[in-house]
């Protein structure tokens, strides 16, 4: 299983509000429309316990079977719409990225 980790930071002109209403309602539309994808997670930064502001407001997960199909779903075209959607409310000059093979211990 391959997974694609990647740390998010919102537009600031967007409330965090704003922000994760649009991540948590509309953005998952685009993601299942990836071919190939089998799980998709959001992890939204809890803001109003933080113990100092954090330099990113969540992180996005996606699952794909592997390598071959993570090859295939940056080619297509729902990848490019994927991309596109994120300009709504993503900062997108910001967009650390790690792609990992996941080994499940115990």
């Amino acid at each position: 299983m391959i997974k694609s980790v990647v740390l998010l930071k919102k537009r600031p002109d967007l409330t965090f509000e704003t922000f994760t209403d649009y991540w948590r309602n509309q953005h998952p539309r685009v993601v299942e429309q990836l071919p190939g994808i089998r799980r998709y997670v959001q992890s939204h930064i809890l803001q109003s316990i933080q113990p100092r502001p954090a330099p990113f407001d969540g992180i996005g997960e996606a699952w794909f079977d592997d390598e071959a199909a993570l090859h295939a779903v940056r080619k297509s075209e729902a990848f490019t719409r994927l991309i596109a959607d994120e300009a709504n409310f993503l900062d997108t000059s910001v967009r650390p990225a790690l792609l990992l093979k996941e080994i499940v211990i115990g």
